[in-house]
């Protein structure tokens, strides 16, 4: 199964470059319906860039909770833990 989110052109470009190999979504009840409580079927996470065409795919080699290394972002989150080799 795979798994899409949009994400801002930023977030994209550091993912698409290789510097960030997790992403993070807040603890919330929409993301516990949409990720957690389906964290076992996704295979894939297949990122946009912003609402356009351009996708990239990568294997989900897991998804837990935990802190997030942003100082600014100081809660638990939904990790999301991709290769960075496209799948």
């Amino acid at each position: 199964m795979n798994l899409n989110l949009v994400l801002t052109y930023h977030w994209y470009d550091e993912v698409l470059s290789g510097r960030k190999r997790i992403e993070y979504r807040e603890i919330t009840h929409y993301w516990c319906k949409r990720i957690w409580l389906k964290r076992d079927t996704f295979k894939t996470v297949t990122f946009a860039r912003g609402y356009t065409n351009e996708v990239i795919r990568y294997n989900v080699t897991e998804i837990d909770m935990g802190v997030c290394p942003y100082p600014e972002w100081p809660e638990q989150y939904y990790r999301i833990h991709f290769n960075i080799r496209n799948s």
